[in-house]
């Protein structure tokens, strides 16, 4: 008998043991929304990356900050660490304040929270892409395209006032990578000496038929001078490039159109002659930097000096974005 009640205690212990660690485990993924494109290519590689080292499940708040704050909420308590992927940047003070109090890491990641939020709490970062350097190689594009400020490319140039006018698809307003994006690609434009001419900035919230939309309501009046579009991701990009295709004649050049993310579909847009480019938005690169933060967190033996990645203000892990063009066959 005492040899059944001592085995008993002996398995109870190690199954005490093994729930800890499972428990100390345990992930909650956090998205701003389950349609995203984009996201949802960085969900698949964030889950494979994790399946075989960790418990984790994965929150949608579609769109809604209310609703993300409840889900945060209601999980905390039972997580050792929150990946969150903000609605509203604005409402990241109070994540990291919650997850202070509860003495829970919170790494951030591809909507970017103010700096104000993140200094104070020792154990939260930010991973996602430089919005300014992504603004830069969609100018990079452009220049190519259109070539020197003084002597623009005449195919392009449509009505040859060494102008170019220039339309900007806008993720959402108010939005950090959307506003970074955006004033970098004008303020980049204008450094190299490009003569602009804003005609709109139309906010299409990310979505391929918002922008399609904005072109077919306005291409005859508003937009109807357009030589340039730069989207701020490559849904938006798609849209407006399927209408201009679907009012162009296929042998004729149709108007540059640049996005951002290099999603499957921006990929095979620019394959297909659709799009000029699209800036790579590395979500491997991201997803990489990500499961290294959470190693550091989950491993009491790594530090953070063990990240493999530089750290900007003490908080943002910037990973590199890159042009990608059709190759010439």
């Amino acid at each position: 008998m005492k040899k059944i009640i001592k085995l008993f205690f002996i398995l109870f212990f190690i199954g005490f043991l093994s729930s800890c660690n499972y428990r100390l485990k345990d992930v909650s993924v956090f998205y701003y929304d389950e349609d995203d494109i984009f996201l949802s290519e960085l969900k698949d590689k964030l889950s494979f990356n994790m399946k075989n080292k960790y418990n984790f499940t994965n929150y949608y708040a579609k769109k809604s900050q209310l609703k993300q704050n409840l889900q945060v909420d209601e999980r905390l308590k039972d997580s050792s660490l929150i990946l969150m992927n903000m609605v509203d940047r604005l409402a990241s003070g109070a994540i990291v304040e919650k997850c202070k109090k509860e003495n829970v890491p919170v790494i951030f990641f591809n909507r970017e929270p103010l700096l104000e939020d993140l200094i104070t709490y020792e154990d939260c970062y930010y991973v996602g892409p430089d919005p300014e350097e992504q603004g830069k190689l969609q100018v990079d594009c452009a220049a190519s395209i259109f070539g020197n400020p003084l002597e623009l490319n005449p195919i392009y140039d449509l009505n040859h006032d060494n102008k170019i006018q220039l339309v900007i698809l806008k993720g959402e307003q108010g939005h950090q990578d959307a506003e970074r994006r955006t004033q970098s690609c004008l303020s980049s434009l204008r450094q190299k000496g490009y003569d602009i001419e804003l005609i709109s900035i139309g906010v299409c919230n990310w979505n391929r038929q918002e922008a399609y939309n904005l072109l077919l309501s306005q291409y005859n009046t508003t937009l109807k001078n357009v030589e340039l579009i730069l989207a701020n991701n490559d849904e938006m990009a798609i849209g407006a490039a399927s209408y201009l295709r679907s009012v162009t004649p296929m042998e004729e050049n149709i108007i540059p159109i640049i996005g951002v993310d290099k999603t499957l579909d921006g990929k095979k847009a620019v394959d297909d002659k659709l799009l000029s480019a699209t800036i790579v938005n590395d979500d491997q690169g991201q997803v990489d930097a990500i499961c290294n933060l959470v190693d550091i967190f989950m491993d009491e033996k790594l530090t953070i000096s063990d990240l493999k990645y530089p750290i900007k203000d003490s908080k943002f892990v910037y990973i590199k974005s890159s042009i990608y063009l059709r190759s010439e066959e």
